[in-house]
């Protein structure tokens, strides 16, 4: 119902009603009038409101007045009655309002109530997705007060990365900084007090004694009107980012090595080229027990002790050029066994066990010596008290086993994790180098090898090398020290260093050989053309300005289909020209050399070259059909996996 309408029903009501009483009230005033009209008062408030209450009050009133005996007490009465119809309204309407407004603050509070509990429920809800995001990010997120005593939060990644709960974090603030690492703790220590605001990199200890780096930044909280609050940051492990650029550094520190090793060795290799070929020379002119022949060779042990520290140099660069051939491992450790005991020393025992049905590998002879010599020496080192030292041998899987076990220190668990890694060493300054141990992980990965460790701490240690083999005979091995055979053939030598080429050429004459000389190979080509029929070996370095010794070879080859060559090098800057020189078909002698094994390989080609050539001719001639092929050279092809094909052809 409108207002507009209550107030018309309301006056009705007092204009005829009222009158209509009028005489009845008159005849029993003094009874009925408060009787009747405060309810008939409350009726038209109810109805219309406070105003129209009033009205309805005012309107009999006045009749009263009108009707009633003009007596002072009848006058006072109506007045009496007619401020009891108003005070009736008033407090009827005020009554009114105030449940009303009971009834707005009950719904207000019934809204509030409901918004709440929905704020509360938005509430969890964000903490649950806060927790949920904070505990799938990697990074610490942190605040603490201005005054930096409390810690106002720690994200759920500081337990992982620090190694430390978050409520003593909470409790005893102060366990952060102790948990810094004491070379950084001093520098944080300066950042935190200082403003709060930094961006720095430290290293934390955990609890286990591990290590970790941390990012750090640090930044101020204000509030709207500019007023700092708190201070908070984002904490980050970068440990595996600091392992990436320092493996980073040392690889760049391993190729500026292996650039100066690399440009070094040629030069250095033909001085001691140069020395001990004419060492070997001149022992060789002296009889045996003649005192300067026992310094010759002392000449003659520290060359190729020099040789061996350019070799593990260049092993870093991977620019060693290597010779592989099938080898008996077996073969090769016994013959090794007894320089490995003079260099561990005596007070460690140095025993074998080897497997006499091992399988054959292609491995590089001196390249194995090497991871046989820096192994004992890892060994020797781990056993300053003696111990033993066991080197054996086994099939397994298509591949060869060679383990190198001790009885030493043995290496921890982050030690172990490390050997490898060029420069990393555990022995005191001066006392290692932390090469020998990447040298041997290099040599045997270019094998195409695997290698493994066992070790505890106290324990000692096992290094587990695997090799594939292959289904063939071993290459025969070269006597070093006997003199070879002498020969009448004639060769061309293909050196830039005039000392080296000087050095050679004259060992070879000293066997009747007769030698050609040329410092490039332009020079060379016209003294292969020159002597085309007689011309039986082409030997050069690889190295050379201009035209480079594989370069040589392969216009040579050309020329003269057949001509067998040997390359001759300690270094090659080239990956395509060490794998070239590489292949199985190629003969290599590594620089520098003695004058025995060099002139034991070259009469080694020669005599295979004179199988071939025998063969070749059998085969053309009808003399198969009637002559079974000589049993020697049957024998020295066989020994060539290269002239197999010709044995098996010919037989």
């Amino acid at each position: 119902m409108t207002n507009a309408r209550r107030t018309a029903y309301a006056y009705s009501f007092a204009l005829l009603v009222m009158p209509l009483l009028q005489a009845y009230v008159m005849v029993t005033y003094d009874v009925l009038a408060p009787l009747l009209f405060v309810p008939l008062i409350l009726i038209a408030t109810l109805l219309g409101g406070t105003w129209p209450g009033m009205l309805a009050t005012a309107i009999p009133t006045g009749a009263h007045l009108a009707f009633a005996p003009l007596s002072t007490l009848n006058v006072l009465r109506i007045f009496v009655l007619l401020a009891i119809g108003i005070s009736a309204s008033y407090i009827v309407r005020r009554f009114q309002q105030i449940s009303r407004e009971a009834e707005q603050n009950r719904s207000a509070e019934r809204e509030l109530s409901q918004a709440v509990l929905h704020t509360q429920a938005s509430a969890r809800v964000s903490d649950e997705r806060f927790a949920q995001l904070a505990s799938a990010i990697s990074e610490v997120f942190w605040m603490t007060n201005v005054e930096k005593t409390e810690v106002l939060y720690v994200s759920p990644a500081y337990e992982r990365i620090w190694g430390m709960s978050a409520s003593k974090l909470y409790a005893e603030p102060h366990t952060w900084l102790e948990g810094i690492h004491p070379s950084d703790r001093e520098r944080v220590a300066a950042a935190w007090t200082s403003s709060g605001v930094f961006n720095i990199e430290y290293r934390v200890t955990r609890p286990d004694g591990s290590v970790r780096w941390i990012h750090d930044k640090a930044s101020q909280v204000c509030d709207n009107d500019g007023k700092l609050i708190a201070l908070a940051g984002i904490a980050e492990d970068v440990t595996e980012r600091r392992e990436l650029e320092e493996q980073l550094r040392q690889t760049q520190k391993l190729e500026s090595m292996g650039l100066f090793a690399g440009g070094v060795a040629h030069d250095f290799n033909n001085l001691l080229g140069v020395i001990t070929a004419n060492a070997n020379m001149i022992s060789e002119g002296l009889p045996e027990g003649h005192a300067d022949r026992e310094l010759v060779d002392e000449i003659d042990a520290a060359v190729m002790r020099a040789a061996a520290l350019t070799r593990q140099l260049l092993a870093f660069s991977r620019k060693q050029v290597t010779e592989p051939v099938v080898l008996d491992i077996n073969r090769s450790v016994a013959d090794t066994s007894k320089m490995l005991r003079r260099l561990v020393g005596e007070d460690i025992v140095v025993q074998t066990s080897l497997d006499p049905d091992l399988l054959r590998v292609r491995f590089d002879q001196s390249s194995l010596v090497q991871v046989l010599m820096n192994l004992a020496v890892n060994a020797r080192d781990a056993m300053p008290q003696g111990g033993t030292l066991t080197i054996s041998t086994r099939n397994t899987n298509n591949k060869i086993e060679l383990s190198v076990s001790d009885t030493g220190c043995g290496m921890s668990r982050e030690v172990l994790t490390r050997v490898f890694e060029p420069f990393f060493t555990t022995k005191e300054l001066g006392k290692g180098t932390g090469l020998g141990l990447p040298v041997v992980h290099g040599i045997v990965q270019q094998a195409g090898g695997t290698i493994e460790i066992e070790s505890e701490v106290g324990a000692g240690t096992a290094f587990r090398i695997k090799l594939p083999s292959v289904d063939l005979p071993a290459d025969p091995v070269l006597d070093h020290i006997a003199n070879a055979s002498r020969g009448h053939e004639k060769i061309v030598l293909v050196e830039d260093d005039c000392y080296v080429r000087a050095a050679a050429s004259r060992s070879l004459r000293a066997r009747g050989y007769t030698v050609l000389e040329a410092s490039e190979g332009r020079a060379a080509l016209r003294l292969l053309r020159d002597h085309k029929a007689d011309v039986s070996l082409l030997v050069t370095d690889i190295v050379m300005p201009g035209m480079n010794g594989r370069e040589l070879a392969e216009l040579a080859t050309e020329r003269m289909p057949g001509l067998p060559v040997l390359f001759m090098s300690g270094y090659a800057d080239d990956n395509n020209l060490r794998q070239s020189v590489q292949r199985a078909d190629v003969h290599f002698i590594e620089k520098p050399f003695r004058i025995q094994a060099f002139a034991a390989k070259v009469r080694q080609i020669l005599d295979e070259a004179a199988v071939v050539d025998a063969c070749a001719e059998w085969l053309d001639s009808s003399a198969h059909l009637t002559r079974p092929l000589n049993e020697r050279d049957v024998d020295q092809a066989a020994a060539k996996p290269q002239l197999t094909a010709l044995v098996s052809a010919a037989i």
